[in-house]
């Protein structure tokens, strides 16, 4: 074809170019797959550890509460049998002195003792 245009020619190259953008914009397609995984990767790990220390510092604070707590039930169940002692020597004085204590009747239960 003299002076003409090579229509085989001009597809060919019309292919090529096609062929190239269409790797180019496969490989990106691929790198942003890749890297958004990666983020996701890296998001989870982070919200993984921050929900660990939050559980940590949760736990470390329930432990201080309850050895708290059980502090001061000791010191409760101490200062209940010193009144109860001290009760019984009053009970024993007045009786001793001719009285009659009077009956303990427990609010919770509704009956004597």
């Amino acid at each position: 074809m003299a002076g003409g245009i090579d229509w085989a020619a001009t597809g060919g190259v019309i292919g090529a170019i096609g062929g190239v953008v269409g790797g180019l914009w496969g490989w990106l397609q691929r790198q942003r797959h890749t890297s958004a995984a990666v983020d996701a990767d890296v998001a989870q790990s982070h919200a993984e550890e921050s929900i660990y220390r939050m559980m940590t510092e949760r736990l470390t604070a329930l432990e201080t509460d309850v050895g708290r707590l059980r502090d001061e039930l000791a010191q409760e169940r101490s200062h209940s049998r010193a009144l109860e002692r001290h009760i019984f020597k009053l009970e024993s004085l007045m009786r001793k002195a001719g009285l009659e204590p009077p009956e303990f009747v427990d609010q919770v239960g509704a009956t004597p003792r």
